[in-house]
């Protein structure tokens, strides 16, 4: 099997700390890197042994010179600052116009109607597509995922994800779709299947000017039931994941409440009348994979599994359960979510 040449654009924040460490140690890889920012590129590309001459501040020049089978898109897809994201959606269409396979960070775009169009060229395109939904590659919630289905279909699940943030300077981020996103995917991959109905209720206090709290019981096609509860204004950072089937249940929640990024994770698996048995993100195994480190924050968090899940589907010319057109069902189920009246929470 000989290496895949793969590109990323952006050594920013996502490139740096999510996929240039995996992909950079992945054996059937030759990576390239481009970003405009040269000091930038320079440190990330040292740090992970990039050589000079895969560098690039021109992502054009390197599309053309390394022809890339994939790409890594990884910019902002929403505005920030006095960042708009055209140019974003420039360069994931010039990819697929040259027939490149392509993958983004979460969310594929802020709404159904930007994203309908790159859903349309990829498919007229016949890329393959993959938006880096990184908790459904989570090794908890795979071990947990497919210990509960071993008993049958999972029939219920909550996904919660809460955030101790403080009110941003314009008050206008739009939390669901921008980061909120994670758990409500999550809910959505662990139970499959069409949804029938939404049930929202949504707050946001005084001082914001944007729901900052959703609270929400979907219905799916096969019957099963998922809750999804997210809160930016509270305490901590906090995520909680529960999967139920017959007679067993998984409950996957931060094992730390401290400042920090990304704390680790515990996974609980209960069964009738057995013991409880307990996991730690940062004690699973990595599998025939000797060069992850469970340890490392990328393949704790699952990044460095959805990048190699996404190189795999290439070489095999499938498309991944993420793609373009499943994320952009999770982006419709956003929309119906926003659609509820807001109430004004005092405080």
């Amino acid at each position: 099997m000989g290496k895949m040449k793969v590109a990323v654009i952006g050594a920013n924040h996502a490139g740096r700390d999510f996929h240039i460490p995996g992909l950079s140690v992945f054996p059937d890889v030759d990576l390239s890197v481009c970003d405009i920012n040269q000091p930038l590129l320079m440190t990330v590309c040292d740090q992970f042994g990039i050589p000079p001459e895969r560098r690039y501040a021109d992502y054009r020049q390197m599309l053309v010179k390394e022809n890339p089978e994939a790409v890594f898109v990884l910019m902002a897809q929403y505005p920030h600052g006095n960042y708009k994201p055209d140019i974003y959606f420039k360069i994931v269409n010039e990819v697929m116009d040259q027939g490149r396979h392509v993958l983004v960070e979460k969310p594929l775009a802020m709404t159904t109607d930007e994203a309908f169009p790159l859903v349309d060229k990829a498919e007229k395109a016949g890329v393959i597509t993959m938006v880096s939904v990184n908790r459904r590659f989570n090794p908890l919630v795979a071990m947990c995922k497919k210990a509960v289905e071993q008993n049958g279909p999972i029939l219920n699940a909550s996904c919660r994800f809460y955030k101790g943030c403080p009110p941003s300077p314009s008050g206008t981020l739009e939390w669901l779709t921008g980061d909120m996103i994670h758990a409500l995917d999550l809910m959505r991959f662990l139970l499959g299947g069409n949804i029938v109905e939404v049930h929202t209720a949504m707050t946001r206090t005084e001082q914001d000017k944007v729901p900052t709290a959703f609270h929400t019981l979907v219905t799916f096609q096969n019957g099963a039931t998922g809750i999804f509860s997210s809160n930016v204004r509270v305490g901590e950072r906090i995520q909680i994941w529960e999967m139920h089937g017959v007679n067993i249940s998984a409950i996957i929640q931060t094992e730390a409440l401290f400042p920090m990024i990304s704390p680790p994770m515990r996974a609980v698996i209960y069964r009738p009348d057995e013991k409880p048995n307990s996991y730690l993100d940062e004690e699973m195994p990595t599998g025939s994979r000797p060069y992850l480190n469970s340890r490392d924050f990328h393949v704790a968090n699952g990044f460095a599994y959805a990048d190699r899940y996404f190189i795999n589907c290439v070489r095999n010319k499938q498309q991944p359960h993420c793609n373009f057109a499943d994320a952009y069902k999770t982006l419709d189920l956003c929309r119906q979510i926003l659609q509820a009246k807001v109430q004004v929470v005092k405080n």
